[in-house]
């Protein structure tokens, strides 16, 4: 029975990383443009798309942690973070 629930896991992971990529062509190609439409400040513009993409990928975050795919939770990472402003590079979409 265990080695049903690894393949089920294998099976949502593929399934949500599918879902993840298309999502972030579905944003660049048709919601990130559409957002630009309405936006005639440059800096304004800017803003509003990296508050869109955030914001997607908080609910990346949020879809994987209910499928239970990993348990990571940033709130805990930000608390270590120091106040000055810092790189965070994740060399892997799985490290996200």
């Amino acid at each position: 029975m265990r080695g049903f629930w690894r393949k089920f896991k294998v099976v949502r992971g593929a399934l949500i990383f599918t879902c993840f990529y298309l999502s972030g062509g579905f944003y660049g190609l048709v919601v990130l443009p559409l957002l630009s439409l309405f936006r005639r400040d440059p800096l304004e513009r800017m803003r509003k798309n990296n508050i869109t993409v955030a914001n997607a990928f908080c609910g990346i975050l949020d879809i994987l942690r209910w499928a239970r795919i990993f348990t990571f939770d940033p709130r805990k990472v930000v608390k270590k973070l120091p106040d000055r402003p810092c790189i965070i590079i994740a060399n892997h979409p799985t490290t996200i």
